[in-house]
């Protein structure tokens, strides 16, 4: 097996006998061979294991992780240094436990949906425009990342660290549980904000929503829109009415 370079179509590295891809780029990595440049687009990846795995210099953009019904692409607890998901392919795939180091990592316009990010410590990692359907980030620590255009739907973002993180207009939340996480310094001012839980967040300088209690439900405010909702109700059910009127006629609470 062998990779070329995507730009001038030399080998970059070639092993023979190995005919499994994942074996060919452990390998390449154990050598410390620059993968940065490898022409892996459109490459089915089937039953990824990188588990525990050091990956760096890697660019993996328009990859597609295919595996199957049982066996998810597996990367937990791998270190990623430099590595470009871009495009891929990765539903389902395992990430939890994994680390960047501060190093460049992007998942821009990839497919996450039903992905597990659980625990990870990624900083200031690019998830433009991604897929993040049925993601879960529970406990993850995604501070400075970059949403935007990214689309939440039924993400579980329990207890994750996004301070200071990136969103967008173009950022869509439906029915995402951002209870206990911390979105201090984060602006939510223009996304799209549906029936989200933020239950215990720390919501310090943080622009776009107001954390409040009407009755025995939790509640937020749009802050644009100066209206609010019920997160726990399966279509969002709105106030028309003003921040100062809800205040004044006592129904609002400031949490």
């Amino acid at each position: 097996m062998k990779i070329n370079d995507r730009f001038t179509g030399e080998v970059i590295f070639e092993a023979p006998g190995i005919t499994n891809l994942n074996d060919f780029i452990r390998l390449a990595v154990s050598e410390n061979i620059d993968l940065i440049t490898a022409d892996f687009r459109k490459k089915f990846i089937f039953n990824a294991n990188f588990n525990g795995h050091l990956l760096k210099n890697i660019n993996f953009e328009d990859a597609i992780f295919d595996s199957g019904e049982m066996h998810e692409a597996d990367f937990r607890g791998a270190e990623l240094e430099h590595i470009n998901f871009e495009g891929a392919n990765l539903e389902r795939a395992d990430f939890s436990g994994a680390t960047n180091r501060y190093e460049p990592l992007s998942f821009k316009n990839a497919n996450l949906r039903d992905a597990n990010f659980m625990g990870v410590f990624f900083d200031n990692v690019d998830f433009r425009n991604a897929n993040l359907g049925y993601t879960s980030f529970n406990g993850a620590d995604l501070r400075e990342c970059d949403f935007r255009g990214a689309r939440f739907g039924y993400t579980n973002l329990k207890g994750a660290n996004i301070a200071d993180a990136k969103f967008d207009e173009n950022s869509e939340f439906i029915s995402t549980d951002f209870s206990g996480a911390d979105l201090r310094r984060t602006d939510l001012s223009t996304a799209n904000l549906k029936e989200i839980n933020l239950d215990g967040a720390d919501l310090y300088r943080s622009k776009g929503v107001i954390a409040i209690k009407l009755s025995e439900f939790s509640m937020y405010i749009k802050a644009e829109h100066s209206k609010i909702g019920y997160h726990y109700k399966k279509n969002a059910e709105w106030l028309n009415m003003s921040k100062n009127e809800m205040e004044k006629s006592g129904i609002l609470q400031i949490l």
